[in-house]
């Protein structure tokens, strides 16, 4: 299987690696204790620990580039870099203006002096990020939901912090950049997140699962089921809607777009699902806590921050697996029943 991929494959392959890579060694620094009798066991039981989030990344990364190879990658490795951007910038098109971009790829194979070429590509895709973005959404309940779980986080966050106005240092300042990214997403999407409303409904679904799910678990009252289901819980959910748009759409790319509406909504929603919670305990108690233990606010808020952003990078490797899978089954079933 390795021998039949192509040279210019694999260098995709490991450029796609490396940033996961990078982030991953960039997380161990940053949890790798420094102090304590034990801190060289520390230190390489949790490489082992991250070795496992690493592999299951590198795995997607490689899933994603051999997917994306398939279609437009061939294409565009025999292609010059002025020919490259103006591509990637033709693939952010809408489908009801991707005829013109085709255009503009023909317009381009006529023009033969480098630095020309570089000018006519630059001001096309200059053009490309300057078209209007279209006002009407392509789900709109999903993209409503998505919505509503952003709002009711920042109100979740505001009540919080006006309450424990002391703890803003624990609110990590990435959290307002997440929440943006995710509304950005579902209210503006990009064209490779449209293209139907099975994916997008799947994936939100998906993400409503997983929180009610969590909720249950911490009301059931059983030591140790939440934790179960932060770990298997978005593997399971995330896998499942993926697989199941692949299947219905014979198509990777459906499962992969249902797994990221699955991060854009699951963020949200376990970010203030989590924030209510303990704005709950805390009026019961009358202190924060953790684990039965008594904590301070601002742990309490960035721990929550904390699992809202594990989560989807639990769980969407496992909606590329998905994918993979139910774009096979998709294709099989078709091969079997073809009319």
């Amino acid at each position: 299987m390795a021998g039949s991929v192509s040279r210019p494959q694999r260098r995709y392959e490991i450029a796609a690696a490396v940033p996961v890579i990078v982030a991953f060694a960039a997380l161990y620094a940053w949890a790798v204790p420094t102090d304590g009798q034990n801190g060289a066991a520390d230190m390489f039981w949790l490489g082992v620990l991250f070795l496992i989030p690493t592999s299951l990344w590198l795995i997607t990364s490689s899933l994603l580039v051999q997917h994306w190879w398939q279609g437009a990658g061939v294409r565009m490795s025999t292609m010059d870099p002025p020919g490259q951007v103006l591509a990637a910038a033709v693939a952010t098109l809408p489908a009801a203006r991707r005829r013109w971009g085709e255009a503009m790829l023909g317009e381009l194979e006529q023009v033969r002096e480098r630095s020309a070429r570089w000018r006519f590509a630059l001001s096309c895709a200059r053009a490309v990020l300057l078209l209007p973005v279209s006002r009407r959404w392509s789900a709109p309940a999903a993209t409503a939901l998505v919505i509503g779980a952003v709002v009711a986080c920042v109100g979740a966050i505001a009540t919080f912090l006006t309450r424990h106005p002391v703890v803003t240092d624990g609110l990590v300042p990435g959290s307002a950049v997440i929440l943006a990214g995710c509304l950005w997403l579902a209210v503006a999407p990009p064209p490779a997140l449209g293209g139907g409303r099975l994916a997008p409904h799947l994936g939100v679904a998906a993400a409503v699962a997983f929180t009610l799910g969590g909720l249950g678990c911490a009301y059931a009252g059983w030591e140790g089921l939440p934790a179960l289901w932060a770990l298997f819980g978005p593997m399971l959910t995330f896998a499942a809607s993926a697989c199941v748009a692949a299947a219905a759409e014979r198509s990777f790319r459906a499962g992969v777009r249902a797994g990221v509406w699955t991060v854009i909504a699951v963020v949200p929603l376990t970010l203030a699902t989590g924030v209510f919670e303990a704005l709950r305990q805390y009026a019961a108690d009358g202190v924060p806590t953790f684990a039965g233990d008594v904590t301070s606010a601002g742990f309490s808020l960035g721990f929550t921050l904390l699992v809202s952003v594990a989560v989807p990078m639990i769980g969407f490797p496992f909606a590329v697996f998905g994918a993979t899978v139910g774009a096979t089954l998709g294709d099989r079933q078709a091969s079997v029943n073809p009319g």
